[in-house]
């Protein structure tokens, strides 16, 4: 647990300058998964393996970005011949570390996010047989207790898994426009480096 909010922050340090974005983005997140956890209905057979689908091509996705780690070297480029070429290869290195915490966080989150899936595609039966049991040994209201904590449990579970979905559609979405940014920079480097060949 330690380990998922030190990469929360990491990653929210990441997008430096946006805070005023970041705070509407967090709460449209949040507004958008009360709407769906309040009135989503049946939202397992609709929408949950098309979640996990998802969830588990964008982590295969993160997955192979990691391990081509030549686009994060910076070791590979010809050493800087001047200012601009300085500050290009302390951008590159920024842009990489930046895309580690992220890939990091969108792993652990998107992880958490197909157990949530799990736990809400897992139907549970029978309650009319354990409220009829209740019943029978005249204890309703602990039937009603138990009721209440699983109708607020699934609400919770749904809700988390709705947010930690987006959430997790917006890392990915950060993710490619940085190793898109890497790519770029490091082109324009070496083009600007064989020009003075």
């Amino acid at each position: 647990m330690r380990d998922l909010l030190s990469s929360i922050r990491e990653v929210y340090r990441t997008y430096a300058g946006e805070a005023a974005f970041q705070r509407v983005r967090v709460a449209s997140i949040v507004a958008a998964s009360l709407v769906i956890a309040i009135y989503g209905i049946n939202l397992g057979k609709a929408a949950l393996p098309a979640m996990a689908l998802t969830m588990s091509i964008l982590a295969g996705f993160t997955f192979t970005a990691l391990f081509s780690g030549h686009s994060l070297s910076v070791g590979d480029l010809p050493a800087p011949a001047d200012e601009s070429d300085r500050h290009d290869i302390g951008r590159l290195r920024i842009l990489s570390s930046n895309f580690r915490l992220r890939s990091k966080f969108f792993i652990i989150v998107s992880m958490i996010d197909l157990f949530l899936i799990v736990l809400l595609s897992i139907e549970l039966r029978g309650m009319t047989e354990i409220q009829n049991l209740f019943e029978k040994f005249n204890v309703q209201f602990m039937f009603s207790v138990a009721h209440l904590i699983y109708s607020t449990s699934s609400f919770v579970v749904k809700f988390l898994g709705v947010a930690v979905f987006l959430e997790c559609l917006y890392t990915f979405y950060r993710l490619a426009e940085t190793i898109l940014e890497i790519v770029d920079l490091r082109r324009a480097y070496v083009a600007a480096a064989l020009d003075r060949l």
